[in-house]
């Protein structure tokens, strides 16, 4: 941290005539220096003089001041050095270290140093941090409140602990606590002046420094703009995550004069008209489950039967979770008068002070000494909702032999096959491994769809070894870059017909495209089994072939999100169209203007719709454009948001159709009743094949989710998961890809063979953003209501199991919707070691329970040792 440091040593006071020379040369020599550094720097044998402050110019004014971290107070009489530590530690203000001056003797005269969590470059700040100091320690030297004070040096340090800082907000909290203690009758009218002194509004008659939650990336990291109204700091650094604001005032009401030869400059001090806000305290919550929060927080079951000590900080955090609920207060009270050694007056005064101050309950990750090895919610409120990742099975499958459920796959397979009729659609759900594949390599004049051009090829190359005389819609050959950059940047922003057309005018001039295009007309026209994937199907309404088999799951294709850039849709009006055209686009945009942000809008069914005019005016100007344009012109549904990097997108859903008249045969492991039922109406008939017993085995860690979210808020997780993986193979996020011995990532493993076989790990709880899940939810027709879509940590019941998952807790169709997504994924994730006919095992880290799986819980010794690497038995 910075900080003017001369750079002569003394071993004793400054003489008066030396005093003039160390202020011109300390503003000169700003240090950047590690507090112990800085500490050993003012003691023997260097004794250095110094100032808190930097400043511009090399000038030592207060005008010139530039920024702030540490604090001094000088203690001359009044106060012992045991009495002051003593009041530190009663109120929470601990100094990183402590010297004695050159003139003690026995310690009477001592110099403590406080730090603050960051810099501060706005003088206000700075001036409420040292009179808030030294309305806490009203014995201090007056003086100190300077900001261009110089400190000497001194003879030893005899206090340090280099790892504590203070920070603002309980500064405040604990400096109106010590007001309140010494003098309650006029605690007030202090108060108040405190806030007229430093110009800061108040609320309910406190100074209105609020803690504020919920910033996220709209506070400023570390320091504001100092003109702001109000400055509004980032608390990120030291492990903390909350960001909090000053609430200053502009308006001055009167200077006054300051006499003291000590203050270089200026001579006058501001005193500020401040506003007092009241707010009335929020609702408090009723029908609370206190037998929930003893089982499922740690602190507070150990701070209630009294076998854990809370300090100052957990017990104000505590506090604001407890004071937030009905009966909350008498709880609390119940649990301190089980020790003597808790200050009963005082905790009295803070929790109507917190009452006063109308403080939200804390988050666990603020004060919770548990914080990263208890399954907490946003704070204690929500943690008494979630129990520890503890999955009760209320019932067990009926499970079939691996033979039998063979025997089930081909019959039902061949009474499909020859009582089916065209225009149905067979949903048959059967597990990974089963021979679903093996089955249809011999079917005659059919078409067969599959998820990715790799798995399109392998099926090609098995039809053909038995004997099956097949076709496959082609692969589009190599090509130069920048043909190959043309045709992506019509596909991204959705012009799909003139990416056709432009390979086509490739074709002239390039054998192996007009090859492509040849093999390609062949396979489409030929009446033999037709193998393509799942996304060309949906373009090949009219086939020869009366039969169409899909292998897994085609519903991600059939309903499509994706997203356009606001920026992109507004360069429409830039573009120049026929009056009627014209109006649609303006009318088009004014609703996309006038939309409000993360609520579903529906697209008008007469807006655009396959418009040539449109399509020709967006293709002539390409380069303009660079999300999905004309997508989003033929959507069903949209919905308005911001990127990480505060873009304007909206994300959009594209209902497409399977070939219709046909015979369709939908094969998966992770097909959806309820989700079939509302993609294909009256036309879908579900088969369920049943669970089959695995030869595998599935070892499952249900306590973490190991969510996006919950891995980037705890460290401590990815050690905990690599302790648990080892080296083994490992499916997980792709932004973890780098952690671990992976081998895929989720989104990415249809059709993955290699792992066959393999003992394997899966990391994660796939979530996907809430944008898809509603709009898929409004692409198959339901329409989630405002209180219905907003998730909460849920006890559901669901496939046998109860457990706490976060989820949409009122509307269950969009759960489903929801957990059959994510559940998908991990199911997929985990057939590619092919259990059902192989002796291995599938490690899963995540929450949501699998069918079969032994759930393996690990005490917090066990979780300690596999985060250190160790191996446990």
């Amino acid at each position: 941290m910075k900080l003017s440091l001369d750079n002569v040593c003394y071993n004793c006071k400054p003489q008066k005539g030396e005093i003039g020379i160390i202020s011109k040369r300390i503003p000169e020599n700003i240090v950047d220096m590690e507090i112990e550094e800085i500490a050993n720097n003012l003691v023997q044998p260097y004794g250095k003089s110094w100032c808190p402050a930097t400043f511009k110019d090399g000038r030592r004014l207060n005008e010139n001041f530039v920024s702030q971290q540490i604090f001094g107070l000088d203690f001359d009489d009044g106060i012992s050095f045991e009495e002051m530590i003593e009041r530190c530690n009663k109120y929470n203000i601990l100094p990183a270290f402590v010297y004695t001056t050159f003139s003690s003797i026995n310690n009477n005269k001592f110099r403590v140093v406080f730090v603050l969590e960051h810099d501060v470059e706005d003088v206000r700040v700075r001036n409420l941090i040292q009179l808030a100091l030294m309305k806490l320690f009203p014995e201090a030297d007056k003086a100190c409140k300077d900001g261009a004070r110089i400190f000497f040096g001194g003879k030893e340090l005899i206090y340090n602990d280099y790892n504590k800082f203070i920070n603002v907000p309980e500064l405040i909290d604990n400096m109106i606590a010590y007001i309140y203690f010494m003098d309650k009758t006029h605690a007030a009218k202090i108060v108040k002046d405190f806030c007229k002194g430093v110009g800061v509004n108040m609320i309910n008659g406190l100074p209105n420094i609020k803690i504020e939650e919920d910033l996220g990336e709209t506070a400023i990291t570390d320091v504001c703009e100092s003109e702001a109204h109000p400055i509004v700091y980032n608390r990120k650094c030291h492990d903390l995550s909350q960001s909090y604001s000053i609430d200053f005032s502009e308006e001055t009401i009167e200077e006054k004069d300051i006499k003291s030869d000590t203050i270089v400059s200026p001579k006058k001090t501001k005193t500020y008209s401040v506003s007092n806000t009241i707010e009335t305290r929020q609702q408090l919550i009723r029908r609370f489950n206190w037998e929930d929060l003893e089982e499922n927080c740690q602190l507070y079951k150990g701070f209630k039967d009294g076998t854990h000590w809370a300090y100052h900080l957990e017990l104000f955090g505590i506090a604001t979770n407890l004071l937030s609920i009905k009966g909350g207060r008498e709880k609390f009270f119940e649990a301190l008068n089980k020790d003597e050694k808790y200050d009963i007056d005082n905790w009295n005064y803070q929790c109507n002070y917190i009452v006063k101050k109308n403080y939200t309950p804390q988050r666990c990750t603020n004060f919770c000494p548990y914080k990263t090895t208890c399954e907490h919610g946003i704070n204690m409120i929500w943690s008494s909702k979630i129990p520890r990742g503890r999955i009760s099975i209320l019932s067990t499958p009926t499970l079939k032999t691996l033979e039998q459920a063979e025997k089930d796959l081909i019959s039902t397979f061949d009474t499909i096959q020859i009582t089916g009729k065209q225009g149905e659609i067979f949903c048959l759900k059967a597990p990974t491994g089963l021979g679903k594949t093996e089955m249809y390599l011999n079917v005659k004049d059919c078409t067969i769809a599959v998820p990715t051009h790799k798995l399109k090829k392998e099926i090609y190359d098995r039809c053909v070894e038995k004997g099956n005389d097949v076709v496959m819609t082609p692969s589009l050959p190599e090509l130069p870059d920048d043909q190959k950059e043309k045709i992506n940047k019509l596909y991204k922003i959705g012009a799909y017909r003139a990416a056709t057309k432009y390979i086509h005018d490739l074709a002239l001039t390039n054998p192996k495209v007009k090859e492509y295009i040849l093999q390609n007309e062949i396979a489409l026209k030929s009446r033999k089994t037709l193998i393509t994937t799942h996304s060309k199907l949906l373009y090949l309404q009219e086939t020869n072939n009366e039969t169409v088999i899909i292998d897994e799951d085609i519903l991600p294709s059939l309903i499509n999100v994706d997203y356009v850039y606001t920026a992109d849709l507004m360069q429409l009006e830039n573009e120049s169209f026929t009056p009627k055209t014209q109006n649609i686009i303006d009318d088009l945009l004014m609703g996309v203007k006038r939309a409000k942000c993360n609520i579903v809008q529906e697209m008008p069914s007469y807006l655009l719709k396959n418009s040539k005019e449109v399509y020709a005016v967006i293709l002539a100007h390409t380069n303009k454009f660079n999300t999905n344009i004309l997508g989003f012109l033929d959507c069903t549904h949209y919905i308005k948001t911001y990127n990480s990097k505060k873009q304007e997108i909206i994300s959009f859903v594209n209902r497409r159709i399977l070939p219709i008249n046909k015979k369709i045969i939908l094969m998966s492991a992770t097909l959806n009743e309820q989700i079939c039922k509302l993609a294909f109406g009256d036309k879908m008939i579900w088969i369920d094949l049943g669970d089959v017993e695995l030869q595998g085995n599935i070892i499952q860690y249900p306590q973490k989710s190991f969510s996006r979210w919950q891995v980037k808020e705890n460290k401590d997780l990815i050690p905990l998961a690599k302790g648990i993986a080892g080296d083994m193979p490992t499916i997980t996020y792709k932004s973890l890809s780098d952690k671990f011995n992976t081998v895929a990532t989720f989104g990415s493993t249809a059709g993955l063979d290699s792992l066959k076989g393999q003992d394997i790990c899966v990391v994660g709880t796939p979530h996907v953003s809430e944008i898809v899940y509603l709009l898929f939810a409004n692409a198959l027709g339901l329409k989630p209501k405002l209180n219905d879509a907003t998730m909460h940590y849920t006890k559901i019941k669901r496939n046998g199991f109860e457990y706490f998952f976060n989820t949409y807790s009122n509307d269950l169709l969009l759960r489903e919707i929801q957990i059959s997504i994510i559940e998908s994924e991990l199911i997929q994730s985990i057939g590619r070691a092919r259990l059902l006919r192989n002796d291995c095992t599938v490690v899963v880290l995540s929450n949501l329970p699998i069918q079969q799986a032994q759930f393996v819980y690990l005490t917090n010794e066990e979780i300690s040792l596999l985060k250190k690497g160790k191996v446990i038995e």
